[in-house]
């Protein structure tokens, strides 16, 4: 296939599946072999093996938290990316970090850094869809975004100690200590050391 034909038919599609290269063309391995030539000339960034961001002049590219969804599926954005999109911690994030039922991974490509961490399917909840940029994107709300957090991230109340949360007001806490019902002991009982700085 022409690269031209492969753009006119992709302009419509920020990213692009090698799953679906048997739509596109007659000859899917052939494609595989011509997409790997696209990505070494500029036409395609490859975000993880088989996915790839059309990168040609009018293709907006999507936010972070929409290729952080798409990389890895089912995922959502949580924890420290979450958290300071809320403005519940004052650092800078340099990497999008999500939850995912699927093995713990990371993805660096020229977007950055993409980080997930496994969680049980039954914790796997209270995310919502938010538009962005004119993208849909899974995210975990406040008060799952401290949860998740506090689970994967912190091991004991000692380390929660470190933890610089801001901003606390904006947590519905009734609503934090009831989806941590099925979280540690541990976490409950940070969440209950929550609840008295905003009390």
């Amino acid at each position: 296939m022409k690269e031209k034909i492969f753009i006119e038919k992709n302009i419509n599609m920020p990213l692009i599946s090698s799953r679906d290269f048997p739509l596109i063309s007659d000859n899917p391995k052939m494609l595989r072999v011509q997409a790997h030539k696209w990505v070494e000339k500029g036409t395609l960034i490859q975000l993880k093996r088989g996915l790839y961001f059309l990168n040609v002049p009018g293709v907006k590219k999507p936010p972070d938290f929409y290729l952080a969804n798409r990389i890895v599926f089912p995922s959502y954005v949580s924890m420290e990316s979450a958290l300071s999109y809320y403005g519940l911690i004052p650092e800078a994030v340099y990497s999008t970090v999500s939850v995912t039922t699927r093995k713990t991974n990371r993805f660096n490509n020229k977007f950055g850094n993409f980080i997930y961490h496994h969680i049980k399917s039954e914790l796997f909840r209270d995310y919502k869809k938010l538009e962005v940029e004119g993208f849909y994107i899974n995210i975990a709300c406040p008060e799952k975004s401290v949860a998740d957090y506090l689970y994967l991230k912190y091991l004991n109340i000692e380390g929660f100690e470190e933890v610089r949360l801001q901003n606390l007001d904006i947590l519905d806490i009734e609503k934090l200590a009831k989806l941590t019902r099925g979280y540690p002991e541990r976490v409950k009982e940070i969440v209950r050391i929550i609840y008295e700085r905003v009390h």
